[in-house]
């Protein structure tokens, strides 16, 4: 890995790797956090409608899809991606597209019109999906109306009320070299690959000073919340714990925490939740370890009569490992197993620039796979008792989405 800086000051991360694939990230500190609710997801949208150049979007769009480059675009609550997968000798390509969508967008009245229809539909699509509504509403219910609180699409009202003098100002205020990053893995000729990008997202420009976004939210107390919804026939269950930033040392033992719970067949709960007790078909959890914030959580779906019991055998099993720890050899497991994870990550191009890309938006003192290797060896057994005393029952955030109509459960 080599870091260089062009001349406007964007961060380039440089990963040489075999074969004729690139992988290509440029990213920017534009998430959600930074503006009115919806607003930096609806900004992602509209930028790939039209530019200054290519002003219409089959133009746009016929400038890069006909070399058969993969592309995609995605807003978190702090970040903007713009991802694509490309043959070596379409790397111009590529940064040509980035500088007319990230420098030369044209935003068109007509383009915010169409998006709003769309953006309600990708709103409605998420609502329709039971583990996504029992993830944001246990966001909600940690952080309040607030910060990772607010969905990063916005909701129907959000969207609705956008203006095109609302995205020309965000998009003005964000879309500046200091907020950006571009990782490319592949194989290249570095020196004709940065004329490339002087000349292309090299003409971004700068915004010597910003304001950054104050993120120190107020957490609310943990709470225990049933939600009724019509027209499902299972219950949802998703239990949040406040966790550590990824710049935290702890942050290995709760991923090796994650992986004792959920990760394979032989993970505690798919032991106790499916194969024991055939309670549920599966079990999932979610580490969100951003760089001053991190959040982890534990879903799984039940038959609405059975979430109290679930939730007691999430918790026992939680509980076994805050009191008695783990075996050396299971913790030898999940060593391997979250090696071997890094490892299939750095197996193509692209799955290592998306990799590199999540990481250093999370923390920028990001060293690499190497190093990252080195932390998971020197987590211990003590650790991961302390992870799990920090996750207890005390400490949950427990959201149930279950079937309308039905006797209230118990408050567990």
């Amino acid at each position: 890995m080599r870091t260089v800086f062009l001349a406007n000051g964007i961060k380039v991360v440089l990963i040489p790797h075999s074969g004729n694939v690139c992988g290509i990230q440029f990213v920017g500190e534009a998430g959600s956090l930074y503006t009115s609710p919806g607003l930096s997801h609806f900004l992602e949208h509209t930028v790939l409608c039209a530019s200054e150049k290519y002003p219409d979007f089959n133009l746009l769009a016929g400038s890069i899809d006909p070399l058969g480059i993969f592309r995609n675009a995605f807003t978190s609550h702090t970040h903007i991606h713009f991802v694509f997968k490309c043959l070596s000798e379409h790397i111009p390509a590529v940064f040509n597209f980035l500088a007319e969508v990230t420098i030369h967008p044209l935003l068109k009245q007509s383009d915010v019109e169409k998006q709003k229809k769309i953006i309600i539909q990708e709103i409605d699509r998420q609502q329709s999906d039971l583990p996504t509504v029992a993830r944001l509403l246990s966001l909600e219910q940690m952080y309040g109306k607030n910060g990772p609180g607010i969905p990063v699409l916005g909701d129907r009202d959000a969207v609705t009320e956008v203006t095109v003098d609302n995205l020309r100002s965000f998009f003005q205020n964000t879309f500046v070299a200091e907020r950006f990053f571009l990782v490319i893995v592949g194989t290249f000729d570095e020196t004709n690959l940065i004329k490339t990008l002087e000349t292309t997202i090299g003409a971004m420009p700068k915004k010597d000073s910003f304001i950054k976004q104050n993120r120190d939210w107020s957490i609310l107390a943990p709470s225990y919340k049933v939600f009724e919804r019509p027209g499902i026939a299972q219950a949802s269950i998703q239990v949040l714990w406040k966790s550590c930033s990824a710049n935290n040392p702890s942050f290995y033992s709760v991923l090796l925490f994650k992986y004792l719970m959920t990760e394979g067949r032989l993970s505690r709960l798919w032991n106790v939740l499916r194969q024991e007790s055939g309670l549920a078909y599966s079990t999932g959890s979610a580490l969100v370890a951003k760089f001053d914030y991190g959040n982890f959580s534990i879903s799984t779906g039940v038959a609405k009569e059975n979430v109290d019991l679930a939730l007691e055998k999430i918790h026992q099993e939680i509980n076994t490992i805050a009191e008695k720890g783990i075996s050396l050899d299971e913790l030898a497991r999940l060593k391997n197993l979250a090696k071997t994870k890094l490892l299939f990550a750095a197996d193509s191009a692209f799955t290592l620039s998306d990799y590199y890309a999540g990481k250093i938006s999370s923390n920028p003192r990001f060293e690499g796979i190497a190093i990252e290797v080195g932390h998971i060896e020197s987590v211990t057994v003590d650790q991961l008792q302390a992870v799990a005393r920090g996750f207890s029952k005390e400490n949950a955030y427990v959201t149930v989405v279950k079937p309308a109509d039905t006797p209230l459960l118990k408050k567990f």
